[in-house]
């Protein structure tokens, strides 16, 4: 591992990663290994030695590795670096032996302080991000929403901002059938009632639910729930 630093913008309070806290979790340690410059690694492929040219803002990435430092699931891991790659945080290009993983814009973002365009480069970006957000939601105005969408909005009890809601429902790439996201909801709501009948803290946006591959929280907390005294156990209310 190098030593240096990394910069952490403030606007990432404000993005999707940050929302997810295992998901922030796997990206700040993806920036940490990255490289900082040029290099050249040894990687032992099973059949003898080779040697692997590393660019600024790579690093080499396994499962089982990756899984051990972060305390994670083999799968858990893979899932979250897709869903990093989905973002266009991250590419992936993998053999049957490794991947290589390249943290998109690097050198706009962890640039040297000297460099006088990074500054204007990463405006232009943000108002990139801002346009393209902005004409998402007005295409939606001329875009019939799917049925799909429509059972999962008329099932989710936080309804609001059903646009937006329906350009995440699009660009999720990960979600399963209709009927398992449904099924999640009802069971998530079975979690959210306490002995009295009472609610607990609001339900999240349907976007960030939907972002998040929130259908999965009963999939990895079922099996803490064995009593009503368990559900004040979830990771995520």
């Amino acid at each position: 591992m190098e030593n240096g630093y990394i910069k952490i913008f403030r606007k990432t309070i404000e993005s999707q990663v940050f929302a997810n806290a295992e998901l922030f979790k796997l990206w700040m340690w993806c920036l940490l290994k990255a490289a900082h410059k040029e290099r050249w690694v040894s990687m032992n492929t099973g059949r003898g030695e080779t040697e692997i040219k590393l660019n600024p803002g790579q690093f080499i990435f396994g499962r089982k590795s990756a899984a051990h430092e972060m305390k994670m699931t083999e799968s858990g891991i893979w899932k979250r670096m897709q869903k990093l790659k989905n973002l266009q945080n991250l590419n992936i290009e993998s053999n049957n032996k490794y991947s290589i993983i390249t943290i998109i814009n690097w050198d706009t973002y962890q640039g040297s302080e000297n460099n006088s365009n990074s500054e204007s480069n990463r405006e232009v970006t943000a108002k990139e991000q801002r346009s393209n957000t902005n004409k998402n939601v007005k295409n939606v105005k001329n875009k019939e929403y799917s049925e799909d969408f429509l059972k999962f909005y008329d099932a989710y009890p936080n309804k609001i901002d059903k646009k937006r809601a329906f350009i995440s429902w699009g660009k999720n790439k990960n979600k399963p059938d209709i009927e398992i996201i449904l099924d999640a909801i009802e069971k998530q709501k079975n979690w959210r009632a306490t002995a009295n009948g009472e609610w607990r803290p609001e339900w999240k946006h349907p976007a960030t639910w939907i972002n998040n591959d929130c259908w999965e929280d009963e999939l990895e907390n079922s099996s803490r729930l064995s009593n009503k005294d368990d559900e004040f156990l979830m990771v995520r209310p």
